[in-house]
């Protein structure tokens, strides 16, 4: 018997080439939610083509005074609505956001 584990690595693609065509070509496909792990440039350039629905930030709480900003002046003014908000024992901050309407 398969286990959730087993299904869910079943479910996993490595992302090659063009990241807003790769998830633009999954969007037309049947099945069910696209989870894009990623890095700022990743993400930044599938925020901006306007092709994800909900964003997912995990805020941690440490300061190190350096790093890349993931809305940056490249990225339009864009209203976002806090969907869901957990902070784990850890202390950690995981926040969901969809675009506003």
């Amino acid at each position: 018997m398969a286990t959730l584990e087993d299904r869910a690595v079943a479910c996993r693609a490595e992302l090659v080439g063009d990241p807003i065509a790769y998830v633009t070509s999954l969007q037309g496909q049947d099945g069910g939610n696209i989870s894009v792990v990623g890095g700022v440039d990743t993400v930044r350039s599938l925020f901006i083509a306007g092709v994800i629905d909900a964003l997912t930030l995990t805020m941690h709480p440490v300061v190190t005074n350096e790093g890349r900003r993931l809305f940056d002046e490249s990225v339009p003014l864009t209203r976002l609505r806090l969907m869901d908000s957990t902070i784990p024992s850890a202390g950690n901050a995981i926040l969901t956001y969809s675009l506003r309407g």
